[in-house]
């Protein structure tokens, strides 16, 4: 029989309840979010509509974007349904580009084809 310390179970206690069980957002929220890949044949790029889905109104979400030729526009929300719109800058290099947002802990892949299609002269 394996036994532990009164003060290693409460510093195990402590640190959950510090932090969490889950990091990011909220344990009983789960989200749908739709498209999670976009693909922007225009070379001078666009705005786009990203939906997100939440369990519960309560719910609340986070975008984060780390490519500067991505900008979110808006975010809004209303009872479980909400709004993302980005908007993608054009695209003046030869070849494609691959970018990334994070809505709502989901990663949302784009990509912006360049003035010859992805580079290959197609």
């Amino acid at each position: 029989m394996k036994r532990y310390s009164i003060s290693a179970v409460i510093a195990s206690l402590a640190v959950v309840l510090l932090f969490g069980a889950s990091y990011g957002q909220d344990a009983a929220c789960n989200f749908q979010v739709n498209p999670t890949e976009i693909e922007f044949f225009d070379v001078s790029g666009g705005t786009v509509e990203i939906n997100v889905t939440a369990s519960d109104p309560s719910c609340t979400f986070t975008v984060e974007r780390t490519y500067p030729w991505i900008t979110v526009l808006s975010v809004n929300k209303e009872g479980i349904k909400g709004k993302v719109l980005i908007r993608v800058e054009g695209n003046s290099s030869q070849t494609h580009r691959v970018g990334e947002l994070t809505v709502a802990g989901h990663a949302v892949n784009i990509t912006q084809f360049g003035p010859r299609r992805g580079g290959n002269g197609s």
